[in-house]
């Protein structure tokens, strides 16, 4: 692609480090990392309610999270750092913002949460990042909009290689911003979680006000599976409930065992 070929000269010009990726088949590619952003999560709104039986969804998250700011929430520490080519240029990563709309289902003893081919879920999710675009543009800060299409494992990011409340990125791109034209990858964890009051300890003292049996971020920013959450994903295999909230990680601990190492992963082939 013109754009993209455009692009990876820039970043040749600039003299942007390359390193070798492997992947399926074994066969080794360079690339250029343009941003790689990892430990970041996010709440999520899924309207109408995710069901048993898959059907249509939108899945859009509620903003940044920040320590301590609401005790409702999951929360984490903020801002993260990014590493790659640009993240000294764009900055810390202070927001993340999307919304995936596709077939959608909670059933945990099937291929979840991705359940119609022609329908997976995707969309558009942004980073806003901390520095300001160099003048004369200085009043905005930097950002990427990324498009990207979700499905299922298996995929060797997980141990083991494809668990139920995963979503993996199949195919993705920068539409907009730092790196646009690059691909995209990466994934995350899927996992229900309730935000009653009655489920949350709200004590102000408490450094992550979370109770431990609801899925949440910890410090570091990985997602720790809560007996809450589990008992939440069970009633919706069962047909008993509809899931309407929902939490996105790139890493963590599934629901039902199991953990995840992704990141958001934007990146430019050396043969772009």
């Amino acid at each position: 692609m013109k754009l993209r070929s455009r692009v990876a000269a820039i970043a040749a010009a600039a003299g942007l480090a390359a390193g070798l990726v492997v992947v399926g088949g074994g066969v080794a590619h360079a690339e250029t990392v343009v941003l790689d952003c990892d430990h970041i999560g996010s709440s999520a709104a899924a309207k109408p309610g995710i069901a048993k039986i898959g059907a249509d969804t939108v899945v859009g998250t509620k903003g940044p999270l920040k320590a301590g700011i609401d005790p409702l929430k999951p929360v984490t520490a903020a801002p993260k750092a990014c590493t790659g080519a640009l993240a000294a240029t764009v900055g810390d990563l202070t927001k993340v913002a999307g919304k995936l709309a596709g077939s959608a289902s909670c059933d945990l003893l099937n291929p979840v949460p991705t359940t119609d081919p022609l329908k997976p879920l995707s969309g558009t999710v942004t980073l806003t990042f901390s520095n300001q675009i160099a003048p004369p543009l200085n009043i905005k800060l930097w950002s990427s909009t990324l498009f990207i299409r979700t499905g299922q494992g298996p995929n060797p990011g997980s141990d083991p290689g494809d668990l139920p409340d995963e979503i993996v990125i199949k195919n993705g791109i920068d539409i907009k911003g730092a790196g646009v034209g690059a691909d995209v990858s990466g994934g995350f964890l899927f996992a229900p979680y309730s935000t009653l009051k009655a489920d949350w300890d709200s004590n102000p003292a408490t450094p992550i006000a979370i109770l431990a049996d609801q899925s949440h971020l910890d410090a570091n920013g990985d997602m720790v599976g809560g007996t809450g959450s589990q008992i939440l994903g069970l009633q919706c295999t069962l047909g008993l409930s509809v899931l309407d909230k929902v939490f996105l990680a790139t890493d963590g601990q599934g629901i039902l065992g199991g953990t995840v190492d992704h990141s958001l992963h934007i990146s430019l082939p050396d043969d772009a």
